[in-house]
């Protein structure tokens, strides 16, 4: 049992960011400074047994279930309240038994608050305040003949979803301010009635539980007093449904038996491991794992916007790649290799690296291509004007299996080269936009994976100002510049992963960077045809060390925005390349080229290239 928890424990304090932990720079999982519990045996830790005795072995140490609950693993080192004279840090004030409403022989969720309250508690701002309450409402219900009926059973949903909204509504009174309220799971799917005797009021239990889950939303975000607090109402019934409806995803095989019925039974009921319950209502300490897993990514909305911060990043990975195909095509220009008044060309380039995770964003592998064609036509001997299409695709890999997606962009691009003597100066601008298709993320439960597709456009812009040193065959060309890119992404809502899909506002990704450095070139004839060697180096560095925002919220419920900040740009790179060109004859020229992009916060990116150009 210890070996289990000590890996369930490790796991949570991940949740599938194994990868991107090994960076330093990657803050930790938020930590609450205060932690209560509220509600019934699925969040009890010995408050009910303190009491009574009960439940004894094989029940574990007072839980309903073989080990602990969800609310140990999401808060290790959590009291029982009734056990806990001091002003404990982390208490559980959750009993077996309890209801919603009055009248259950534990404290009822209400009277848990007054305990809480009479305890003197000052609300800590960064204190987390955790209700599960409702369901033994609904069982007490349904044994009694007068409510075997889908009408009573609905307003036994509704009348426990009002009490809970009721204690929510006190906590805020008595200065909670992050508040998570758990609906419930589908109980008609616990092998109580699933099995045997129970199947004829499985459908009566279903009503009432999904009386509840329809009316908690709606009636808590109708509360008066909650102005500065951040209320979450989470999803845990399509959470249960999804692993009850995909046991082998979760490493279970049995969802209609339980341990405690076979062992009562005189049987064995081997691996326990494969139980998703512990008994005909309670889930094992393994589910009990999977649930604080993914209320732990839930609790830390800013590394999911994380991996939203990586597809902004890749927008600008994209652009810059653009913007070093049409450099490639203004160098070629000035080197003037079969060059005419008008000329067209194409460049194919290719390209592959990563960056590493900073802060909340999400570390990833890239590689990609973009094809750009253009024309361009000299208006005078020492001016240029032209115009280039730009087609990208790039795809990503988020770190630790984090999640991937595809890009694909186009850009229109207008520019300029000006050369006066040994002076060159050149510009451009485009617009353009980008598509993101088959974005996957990640989930904590289990490994399961949402989808989704975002839109966005983009603009860019350069200047470069530098000077030709010729001397015989060589020429070294000095120069400077900066180049400015934004890309905007549109926000969009997953789907795939019920209860954890989330919805993400849009954001503006931008770099603004300097360049510095220099090309050198070695022309020499080739059956009497131009043949030029040339190396180049470029330092290029963000010059406004902006950050980036962004937020958004779980989808499809009453949840709190959460925010977060990540570092804007490319950052610091050194890039280092070797280009070859020539003339096949008088209208066509051609051009090979390798650039390494020596990346402070990634590893090396190697680019390569190919270009063709004619005249007219």
């Amino acid at each position: 049992m210890n070996e289990l928890r000590s890996r369930l424990l490790a796991g949570l304090a991940v949740f599938g960011l194994a990868a991107s932990a090994l960076a330093q720079s990657v803050p930790a999982n938020r930590t609450f400074s205060n932690y209560y519990f509220f509600g019934d045996s699925l969040t009890d830790s010995g408050n009910t047994f303190a009491l009574t005795g009960s439940p004894p072995a094989p029940y574990f140490a007072g839980r309903v279930s073989n080990g602990i609950t969800y609310a140990e693993y999401l808060a290790p080192g959590l009291a029982a309240a009734a056990t806990t004279s001091a002003n404990a840090a982390k208490l559980n004030f959750a009993f077996a038994g309890a209801t919603a409403t009055a009248g259950s022989a534990v404290p009822n969720l209400a009277q848990q608050v007054a305990m809480y309250q009479a305890r003197g508690i000052t609300a800590n701002a960064n204190g987390l305040y955790v209700l599960l309450a409702g369901a033994n409402d609904l069982l007490n219900a349904v044994q009694v003949p007068a409510n075997q009926n889908a009408t009573a059973m609905t307003a036994t949903g509704v009348a426990a979803s009002t009490a809970v909204a009721g204690a929510v509504q006190s906590l805020a009174g008595l200065g909670a301010k992050n508040i998570l309220v758990l609906n419930l799971p589908d109980i008609s799917k616990t092998p109580r009635f699933t099995t045997g005797s129970g199947v004829s009021a499985a459908s009566l239990i279903q009503a009432g539980s999904y009386a509840f889950n329809g009316d908690i939303k709606t009636r808590i975000a109708g509360l008066s007093g909650l102005s500065g607090v951040n209320v979450t109402v989470f999803d845990l019934g399509s959470i249960f449904q999804t692993i009850v409806n995909n046991p082998q995803t979760f490493g279970f095989s049995i969802t209609n038996q339980d341990p405690i019925d076979i062992l009562g039974a005189g049987g064995n009921p081997g691996d326990v491991s494969r139980y998703v319950f512990w008994d005909g209502i309670h889930p094992t300490t393994k589910t009990h794992a999977l649930f604080a897993a993914v209320l732990t990514e839930v609790l830390n909305p800013e590394f999911v916007l994380g991996t939203f911060a990586a597809r902004g990043t890749t927008a600008l990975v994209a652009t810059d790649l653009s913007a070093d195909s049409l450099q490639s095509r203004l160098d070629a220009s000035r080197l003037e290799v079969a060059r005419h008044q008008a000329d067209g060309f194409v460049n194919f380039a290719s390209k592959s690296g990563s960056f590493n995770a900073a802060g909340y964003q999400a570390g990833f592998d890239y590689s990609g291509n973009v094809v750009t064609a253009g024309f361009d036509y000299s208006l005078a001997s020492n001016l240029l004007v032209g115009v280039a299409l730009s087609a990208e695709h790039i795809e990503t890999d988020l770190d630790g299996a984090a999640g991937s997606s595809v890009m694909r962009g186009q850009m229109v691009t207008a520019f300029a080269q000006w050369k006066s003597g040994s002076f060159f100066a050149d510009g451009s601008f485009g617009v353009g936009t980008q598509d993101f298709k088959d974005v996957t993320r990640t989930t904590a439960l289990g490994g399961m994976a949402t989808t989704a597709k975002s839109d966005g456009d983009r603009t860019a812009a350069h200047v470069r100002a530098g000077w030709n040193l010729v001397s015989d065959a060589w020429r070294v060309t000095p120069f400077a510049g900066l180049r400015y890119a934004k890309a905007k992404l549109g926000g969009y809502t997953e789907s795939g992963v019920p209860g954890l899909n989330f919805a993400f506002d849009g954001q503006n990704a931008k770099s603004f960077d300097a360049q510095v450095g220099a090309d050198v070139d070695y022309t020499m004839r080739v059956n009497e045809r131009p043949f030029v060697l040339s190396a180049t180096a470029i330092y290029q560095k963000d010059v406004n060390e902006n950050t980036r925002s962004l937020s958004g919220r779980l989808a499809d419920t009453l949840a709190a925005t959460g925010t977060a900040t990540v570092d804007d740009g490319l950052g610091e790179t050194f890039k280092l390349g070797a280009r070859v060109s020539g003339a096949v004859s008088k209208s066509w020229g051609w051009s090979v080229g390798y650039l390494a992009d020596f990346r402070k916060n990634g590893e090396t990116a190697h680019q390569y290239s190919l270009s063709l150009y004619t005249g007219f």
